[in-house]
């Protein structure tokens, strides 16, 4: 394979890999106020509530350690919604340090209890190797669950893993399906996953055009991986004229 096709190629194969991780945003706290000592005794409507004001600070001035410290409490209920919420702040370090394997654990409780968006969680931290051991069958097992349960994001984890063999046998058409579902649901990073398909002639005719369509699409919707792509195609000239002020841009 050309050196600039290897190039493509992986570039490609890491930006399919794009997971439910790219669609939530890492809320860093740089001015956490002390969290209250008192617990008092409030309802988990109040809890919940005041875990929004303190994180969109409403009424109070945004901190991220006060929304965790009443999340945390709030989680008490054991609610697969709240555990959840708790679990994000452990993944992402928000208003606490990022602890994998606290969040694993309450992932992993959730999506027992059918929670889709831990279930998606969940075969994230599996595909990766993350606060758990890389398990790709495991991960799949829990994208299936998730899609199940109508969670859009993880039918483009299930079309990633069947365009890249992870967990179960490759299968492109089941891909481009998958894709197709999850961008016809709103989910724009899934025109990355179905450039590569027509880039590579993976499950379909292989097609420049089309790829370079999709990626720009894409681009257009802050998917900055189709960007880095698009400037590997205009600069080595596949499907196009060679354009690299364009392929700088």
């Amino acid at each position: 394979m050309p050196k600039i096709k290897t190039h493509l190629y992986i570039l490609a194969v890491l930006f399919m890999c794009q997971s439910l991780m790219t669609h939530s945003q890492v809320l860093v706290n740089n001015q956490a106020n002390r969290p209250e000592k008192n617990i008092p005794n409030k309802s988990l409507e109040q809890q919940l509530k005041l875990v929004k004001q303190y994180e969109e600070g409403i009424g109070v001035k945004q901190d991220f350690k006060q929304s965790f410290y009443w999340l945390k409490i709030a989680a008490e209920s054991n609610q697969p919604e709240v555990t959840t919420a708790l679990a994000k702040y452990y993944f992402f370090g928000k208003g606490t340090a990022i602890d994998y394997f606290e969040a694993f654990k309450l992932f992993n409780n959730a999506a027992t209890k059918e929670n889709a968006e831990a279930q998606n969680f969940l075969g994230e931290m599996y595909a990766k190797g993350i606060g758990v051991e890389k398990n790709n069958e495991r991960a799949f097992f829990w994208f299936t669950a998730s899609d199940k349960n109508q969670f859009l994001f993880a039918k483009y984890n299930l079309a990633n893993c069947y365009a890249l063999g992870v967990g179960v046998k490759p299968n492109p058409l089941q891909a481009q399906l998958y894709y197709q579902v999850a961008l016809k649901g709103g989910l724009q990073i899934a025109n990355l996953g179905l450039g590569s398909l027509h880039l590579y002639g993976i499950g379909t005719p292989q097609d420049y055009q089309k790829a370079i369509e999709y990626f720009k699409i894409a681009g257009q919707n802050n998917i900055k991986e189709a960007l880095h792509i698009l400037g590997v195609i205009y600069s080595a000239g596949y499907g196009v004229v060679v354009n690299r002020p364009l392929a700088i841009e």
